[in-house]
């Protein structure tokens, strides 16, 4: 007798626990699936920016636009990688509240269905002073 009221104690104990739990969100259990399977990436595109900074916002312009004409043209000069120059921003830098100088940027783009070609153009690129900022890769459909 006395075997099952201990028995009936640590049932009716182990209830009041479980009902306490469910009530409790952090002793939930969220369950999520996913599939995944390896496909060919045949597309890659390298974000890349050429930046300038000095006293003259004159001067940081002109260095930009050299950098960016010199990496557009060598850029070009390689087959089977499509070339486009993007968004372009000039600002100022401040210090207590003063311009102490500009910083000018310009984003390139190049992309290309074979690798060998788009990463052997980033390193010349990145010789040149040219920033990289990033690469994806992309099925193309």
């Amino acid at each position: 007798m006395r075997h099952l009221i201990v028995i009936g104690f640590l049932i009716l104990w182990a209830t009041a626990g479980w009902s306490h739990q469910e009530l409790d969100a952090r002793n939930r259990v969220t369950l999520r699936v996913e599939a995944n399977r390896e496909i060919p990436n045949d597309w890659a595109t390298a974000r890349l920016s050429v930046v300038a900074e000095g006293k003259d916002p004159a001067d940081v312009a002109d260095s930009v636009n050299r950098q960016m004409t010199l990496a557009l043209k060598t850029a070009r000069a390689t087959p089977g990688v499509e070339v486009a120059s993007g968004a372009y921003v000039t600002q100022p830098v401040y210090d207590n509240g003063r311009v102490v100088r500009w910083r000018a940027s310009q984003i390139l783009r190049i992309e290309s269905g074979d690798v060998d070609p788009l990463s052997t153009l980033i390193g010349v690129l990145q010789e040149n002073s040219v920033l990289l900022s990033g690469i994806e890769f992309f099925r193309q459909t």
